[in-house]
Protein backbone atom coordinates (compact mmCIF):
# COMPACT_ATOMS: atom_id res chain seq x y z
CA UNK A 1 0.00 0.00 0.00
CA UNK A 2 3.06 2.29 -0.09
CA UNK A 3 2.82 2.77 -3.88
CA UNK A 4 0.61 5.29 -5.67
CA UNK A 5 -2.93 4.18 -6.47
CA UNK A 6 -2.37 3.87 -10.24
CA UNK A 7 0.68 1.64 -9.61
CA UNK A 8 -1.30 -0.54 -7.18
CA UNK A 9 -4.05 -0.89 -9.77
CA UNK A 10 -1.60 -1.86 -12.53
CA UNK A 11 0.14 -4.37 -10.25
CA UNK A 12 -3.21 -5.90 -9.28
CA UNK A 13 -4.38 -6.15 -12.90
CA UNK A 14 -1.07 -7.77 -13.86
CA UNK A 15 -1.52 -10.32 -11.08
CA UNK A 16 -5.09 -10.97 -12.23
CA UNK A 17 -3.87 -11.74 -15.73
CA UNK A 18 -1.50 -14.34 -14.24
CA UNK A 19 -4.34 -15.83 -12.18
CA UNK A 20 -3.05 -14.57 -8.84
CA UNK A 21 -5.85 -12.97 -6.83
CA UNK A 22 -3.51 -11.89 -4.04
CA UNK A 23 -3.71 -12.21 -0.27
CA UNK A 24 -6.98 -12.36 1.60
CA UNK A 25 -7.76 -9.36 3.78
CA UNK A 26 -10.07 -11.39 6.01
CA UNK A 27 -7.65 -14.31 6.48
CA UNK A 28 -4.15 -12.77 6.44
CA UNK A 29 -2.28 -16.10 6.33
CA UNK A 30 -4.14 -17.37 3.21
CA UNK A 31 -4.42 -16.28 -0.39
CA UNK A 32 -7.70 -15.83 -2.24
CA UNK A 33 -6.72 -18.67 -4.60
CA UNK A 34 -6.34 -21.05 -1.63
CA UNK A 35 -9.75 -20.10 -0.27
CA UNK A 36 -11.40 -20.59 -3.66
CA UNK A 37 -9.65 -23.96 -4.14
CA UNK A 38 -10.87 -25.02 -0.71
CA UNK A 39 -14.51 -24.06 -1.25
CA UNK A 40 -14.95 -24.85 -4.96
CA UNK A 41 -15.60 -28.62 -4.60
CA UNK A 42 -18.43 -27.98 -2.14
CA UNK A 43 -19.98 -25.36 -4.43
CA UNK A 44 -19.72 -27.68 -7.43
CA UNK A 45 -21.32 -30.53 -5.52
CA UNK A 46 -24.19 -28.34 -4.36
CA UNK A 47 -24.68 -26.93 -7.85
CA UNK A 48 -24.74 -30.35 -9.50
CA UNK A 49 -27.19 -31.74 -6.95
CA UNK A 50 -29.46 -28.73 -7.38
CA UNK A 51 -29.25 -29.05 -11.16
CA UNK A 52 -30.20 -32.73 -10.97
CA UNK A 53 -33.22 -31.93 -8.79
CA UNK A 54 -34.23 -29.06 -11.06
CA UNK A 55 -33.98 -31.12 -14.23
CA UNK A 56 -35.79 -34.19 -12.91
CA UNK A 57 -38.61 -32.28 -11.26
CA UNK A 58 -38.91 -29.56 -13.90
CA UNK A 59 -38.95 -31.93 -16.87
CA UNK A 60 -41.45 -34.21 -15.16
CA UNK A 61 -43.82 -31.37 -14.30
CA UNK A 62 -43.45 -29.74 -17.73
CA UNK A 63 -44.05 -32.91 -19.75
CA UNK A 64 -46.98 -33.91 -17.54
CA UNK A 65 -48.58 -30.50 -17.89
CA UNK A 66 -48.14 -30.47 -21.68
CA UNK A 67 -49.44 -33.98 -22.24
CA UNK A 68 -52.51 -33.41 -20.05
CA UNK A 69 -53.24 -29.96 -21.42
CA UNK A 70 -56.18 -28.07 -19.85
CA UNK A 71 -56.83 -30.81 -17.30
CA UNK A 72 -56.61 -30.61 -13.53
CA UNK A 73 -53.13 -32.14 -13.76
CA UNK A 74 -51.98 -29.34 -16.08
CA UNK A 75 -53.37 -26.72 -13.72
CA UNK A 76 -51.75 -28.40 -10.72
CA UNK A 77 -48.31 -28.61 -12.38
CA UNK A 78 -48.55 -25.07 -13.73
CA UNK A 79 -49.63 -23.74 -10.34
CA UNK A 80 -46.73 -25.50 -8.65
CA UNK A 81 -44.33 -24.02 -11.21
CA UNK A 82 -45.74 -20.53 -10.79
CA UNK A 83 -45.50 -20.85 -7.00
CA UNK A 84 -41.89 -21.96 -7.36
CA UNK A 85 -41.12 -18.92 -9.48
CA UNK A 86 -42.81 -16.54 -7.04
CA UNK A 87 -41.25 -17.82 -3.81
CA UNK A 88 -37.62 -16.66 -3.49
CA UNK A 89 -34.90 -18.95 -2.16
CA UNK A 90 -34.39 -16.88 0.99
CA UNK A 91 -38.01 -17.67 1.91
CA UNK A 92 -38.09 -21.28 0.69
CA UNK A 93 -34.89 -22.31 2.52
CA UNK A 94 -36.03 -21.39 6.03
CA UNK A 95 -39.47 -22.90 5.35
CA UNK A 96 -37.86 -26.20 4.34
CA UNK A 97 -35.63 -26.12 7.43
CA UNK A 98 -38.63 -25.35 9.63
CA UNK A 99 -40.73 -28.16 8.17
CA UNK A 100 -38.19 -30.93 7.59
CA UNK A 101 -35.54 -30.21 10.23
CA UNK A 102 -37.32 -28.71 13.18
CA UNK A 103 -40.83 -30.17 13.01
CA UNK A 104 -40.22 -33.54 11.35
CA UNK A 105 -36.56 -34.04 12.34
CA UNK A 106 -35.67 -35.74 9.05
CA UNK A 107 -32.63 -33.60 8.19
CA UNK A 108 -30.02 -31.53 10.00
CA UNK A 109 -30.70 -27.81 10.07
CA UNK A 110 -27.09 -26.96 9.25
CA UNK A 111 -23.77 -28.56 8.43
CA UNK A 112 -22.10 -30.29 5.51
CA UNK A 113 -20.83 -33.47 7.13
CA UNK A 114 -22.82 -36.34 5.62
CA UNK A 115 -24.97 -36.99 2.57
CA UNK A 116 -28.17 -36.14 4.40
CA UNK A 117 -26.87 -32.61 5.02
CA UNK A 118 -26.89 -31.91 1.29
CA UNK A 119 -30.61 -32.52 0.77
CA UNK A 120 -32.12 -29.25 2.03
CA UNK A 121 -29.63 -26.84 0.40
CA UNK A 122 -29.85 -28.72 -2.91
CA UNK A 123 -33.65 -28.85 -2.69
CA UNK A 124 -33.84 -25.13 -1.94
CA UNK A 125 -31.85 -24.24 -5.04
CA UNK A 126 -33.26 -27.01 -7.22
CA UNK A 127 -36.94 -26.32 -6.54
CA UNK A 128 -36.70 -22.71 -7.67
CA UNK A 129 -34.99 -23.59 -10.95
CA UNK A 130 -37.27 -26.58 -11.54
CA UNK A 131 -40.16 -24.13 -11.77
CA UNK A 132 -38.49 -22.28 -14.65
CA UNK A 133 -37.59 -25.56 -16.36
CA UNK A 134 -41.17 -26.80 -15.99
CA UNK A 135 -42.54 -23.67 -17.67
CA UNK A 136 -40.03 -23.88 -20.52
CA UNK A 137 -40.65 -27.59 -20.99
CA UNK A 138 -44.43 -27.17 -21.05
CA UNK A 139 -44.25 -24.38 -23.60
CA UNK A 140 -41.82 -26.25 -25.83
CA UNK A 141 -43.78 -29.48 -25.64
CA UNK A 142 -47.09 -27.77 -26.43
CA UNK A 143 -45.54 -26.22 -29.50
CA UNK A 144 -44.06 -29.53 -30.67
CA UNK A 145 -47.19 -31.58 -29.96
CA UNK A 146 -49.07 -29.51 -32.57
CA UNK A 147 -46.54 -30.21 -35.33
CA UNK A 148 -47.30 -32.29 -38.41
CA UNK A 149 -44.70 -34.98 -37.70
CA UNK A 150 -46.38 -35.72 -34.35
CA UNK A 151 -49.71 -36.20 -36.11
CA UNK A 152 -47.95 -38.43 -38.65
CA UNK A 153 -46.40 -40.56 -35.89
CA UNK A 154 -49.79 -40.98 -34.26
CA UNK A 155 -51.39 -41.80 -37.61
CA UNK A 156 -48.80 -44.53 -38.21
CA UNK A 157 -49.95 -46.18 -34.99
CA UNK A 158 -47.12 -45.26 -32.63
CA UNK A 159 -48.06 -45.53 -28.98
CA UNK A 160 -48.60 -42.32 -27.08
CA UNK A 161 -45.53 -42.94 -24.91
CA UNK A 162 -43.39 -43.44 -28.00
CA UNK A 163 -44.75 -40.27 -29.58
CA UNK A 164 -44.02 -38.28 -26.44
CA UNK A 165 -40.62 -39.66 -25.48
CA UNK A 166 -39.22 -40.49 -28.90
CA UNK A 167 -40.53 -37.65 -31.06
CA UNK A 168 -41.94 -34.78 -29.04
CA UNK A 169 -39.40 -34.64 -26.23
CA UNK A 170 -36.50 -33.98 -28.60
CA UNK A 171 -38.02 -30.79 -29.94
CA UNK A 172 -39.73 -29.86 -26.71
CA UNK A 173 -36.48 -29.74 -24.77
CA UNK A 174 -34.80 -27.24 -27.08
CA UNK A 175 -35.95 -24.19 -25.04
CA UNK A 176 -34.67 -25.86 -21.88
Amino acid sequence: LDKPLYQQSLDYLGSLLRGDLGPSFKYPNRTVNEIIADKLPVSLELGLLALAIALVLGLTLGVTAAVRRNSWLDYLCSSAAMTGICVPTFVLGPLLVLAFSIHLGWFNASGWYSGIDRVLPAATLGLVYSAYIARLTRGGMLEVLNQDYIRTARAKGASELRVIFRHALRGGLLPV
